[in-house]
């Protein structure tokens, strides 16, 4: 939702409204003619709720990750520097969480009868701190490789990480979604995250 024009400098292209629209799946005209519904991240945060990801990104304006800049009379949402580098891994901060909404107890209810029917685990994040560190690695490491998110882990991986915290590869093999394949190209960072903030 921003265009790269340095290392940690994006240019803002979108406002909050939109990108929050975005994040809760809205398929508001203004939302799908922008082609903002094919973005990896379109709905991820649909089952928060919209009073909670406003409050996060409050959160993230107080932290200094992001800011709102007025452009040709157009308040945008741009990623700050600082931003840039906690999506790329090269910073860290102590995000404020707010508190989950109703939206994820809902969730989690949901999942909890899922459970009990076919024997799956909740999905809930039980870390939000380093969970919120693994999404900004993968994160970056989409943004380098041009590829969509979920390619490289999709969310119930990075919620099996957080919540399981592997410290190992064989560990972490027993997690649903990670396979040889990503054994020596990007799990070994998401491990060393794990390590790093347990």
């Amino acid at each position: 939702m921003s265009r790269r024009i340095g290392t940690d400098e994006w240019t803002p292209r979108f406002g909050k409204r939109k990108i929050i629209q975005c994040l809760l799946g809205s398929e508001s005209a203004e939302i799908i003619d922008s082609g903002l519904d094919r973005l990896s991240t379109y709905g991820i945060l649909k089952v928060e709720g919209r009073a909670y990801v406003n409050a996060l990104f409050k959160s993230l304006e107080r932290a200094g990750l992001v800011q709102v800049v007025v452009e040709s009379e157009y308040p945008l949402l741009k990623l700050t520097e600082t931003g840039a580098r906690v999506m790329r891994g090269a910073e860290q901060v102590d995000l404020e969480f707010p508190e989950r909404t109703a939206g994820v107890v809902r969730q989690e209810k949901s999942t909890s009868d899922k459970r009990s029917k076919s024997g799956g685990t909740a999905s809930s994040v039980l870390d939000q701190h380093l969970y919120g560190l693994l999404v900004g690695l993968r994160s970056r490491i989409a943004a380098e490789s041009g590829k969509p998110a979920f390619t490289v882990f999709p969310n119930s991986v990075l919620v099996e990480l957080a919540n399981r915290k592997p410290q190992d590869e064989e560990s972490a093999l027993t997690i649903k979604g990670i396979g040889s394949a990503k054994l020596k190209t990007v799990l070994p960072e998401f491990l060393k995250i794990i390590k790093d903030n347990s």
